[in-house]
């Protein structure tokens, strides 16, 4: 019942603000009518120029750095994960010359997958099963 009271609420309040946004005149235009006239200008096209060159970077990146991704297939991901763990797993039960000189030669090659990324992929498989 609260639920249903929070949405009505939310549901007005986003109507008044539409009713303003389209239909109030602020000076000779309404709040739609500036935004429009905002998002003509040069800065504005050269901010969202801006915006989509950094996404197609970052978009690169992940593909390049996330194969399993790339290929769609959770399975992947999963078996990708699982071999993160593993080697996680058998460093901590190396002795700290062995792992010092792992971790060297780790950081020489491109790893696959950060520990961030391979959080995210945790939570994301998780909430997938």
């Amino acid at each position: 019942m609260i639920r249903l009271i929070k949405f009505i609420i939310s549901f007005t309040f986003f109507a008044i603000f539409v009713y303003f946004a389209f239909f109030v005149p602020l000076g000779s235009k309404t709040l739609y009518q500036h935004v429009l006239n905002i998002s003509k200008t040069d800065e504005a096209k050269e901010l969202t120029d801006g915006i989509a060159s950094k996404a197609e970077a970052v978009k690169n990146e992940v593909v390049k750095n996330a194969p399993a991704v790339q290929s769609g297939s959770v399975a992947a991901g999963k078996e990708l994960l699982n071999t993160q763990v593993k080697k996680e797993e058998s460093s901590k039960n190396e002795k700290p010359e062995v792992a010092k000189n792992r971790d060297t030669q780790n950081e020489q090659k491109d790893s696959i997958i950060s520990h961030k990324d391979k959080t995210a992929l945790d939570s994301l498989l998780k909430s997938k099963l």
